[in-house]
């Protein structure tokens, strides 16, 4: 069974304020259903709560499993645990369970995940729980000759969302006219759709870049870069070797850890 964290975190690594997201964005939202749609969820008793006065319950077509301190907590129409093993036990038979908050649950999942499907929302935001820290891990960038200028790219970006005729539809595009259908591998930036179109070296690039499995592959700004995380250094020299330089220069890297810019305290477990 693999095990998600589903996430979006502000740049200063808020992810939450007096209980609740500190913003509502509708495409992310419905990437969020579109993932956990059908799988077990893992939550903390303050982010089930949260969810129970916004829907009136649990969350609909998911078994919800919540993890609390308390023993005698009730939340009809879900599982109450109060360890993180007892959660993915309850959560076993299924190919992956999504754990979706808050702070401190991210924290006890941390070590037992094999991928995070991370919204990263731009600019300081203001809040009073922040995503723990994220583990550095082996990484290929990958730069192909003859990039898109930002500023053109940002023209077909503009065309699109017109055409689109709202903010966010772009970004969601890739992943349904690329028909990979991993959206946490694929899952683009509102540059991606726009530029593949336009360039198909860099998509081919970025074909061949997600096609050795990564944990998360993505473009970076305008498509002057590719890059791809892997669960080991092995993993990431073998993809090395197999992409040789038929698209571009690569590097071996690292990513950097995340982190939180304070230390605080979700009381999502209480």
């Amino acid at each position: 069974m693999k095990v998600s964290l589903v996430v979006a975190a502000a740049d200063n690594g808020v992810i939450g304020r007096q209980g609740d997201l500190p913003w509502r964005l509708r495409a992310d939202l419905r990437r969020f259903k579109a993932l956990t749609m059908g799988h077990p969820v893992i939550v903390g008793r303050k982010t089930y709560e949260s969810i129970r006065s916004r829907v009136g319950g649990p969350l609909p077509g998911r078994k919800m499993v919540v993890l609390t301190r308390n023993p005698a907590y009730a939340a009809p129409g879900c599982e109450v645990v109060s360890s993180m093993d007892e959660a993915l036990r309850r959560a076993a038979g299924d190919a992956e369970v999504f754990v979706i908050g808050g702070a401190d649950i991210y924290a006890l999942a941390l070590p037992s995940a094999d991928r995070i499907y991370l919204t990263r929302v731009h600019g300081d935001v203001p809040g009073d729980t922040w995503l723990p820290p994220l583990p550095a891990a082996p990484a290929l960038l990958l730069t192909p000759p003859g990039g898109v200028g930002t500023a053109e790219a940002y023209g077909w970006v503009d065309a699109a969302r017109r055409s689109a005729g709202r903010r966010g539809a772009v970004a969601l595009d890739l992943d349904a006219l690329s028909r990979w259908g991993d959206i946490g591998r694929m899952a683009g930036n509102d540059f991606e759709s726009p530029v593949f179109e336009r360039a198909p070296a860099i998509r081919a690039a970025f074909e061949a870049l997600a096609g050795t499995r990564p944990l998360v592959c993505r473009m970076s700004g305008s498509g002057s870069s590719l890059f791809a995380v892997y669960r080991s250094a092995r993993e990431r020299d073998d993809a090395r070797m197999m992409l040789g330089r038929k698209h571009g220069r690569l590097d071996a890297v690292e990513t950097l850890a995340g982190t939180a810019p304070a230390p605080a305290r979700d009381a999502s477990r209480s």
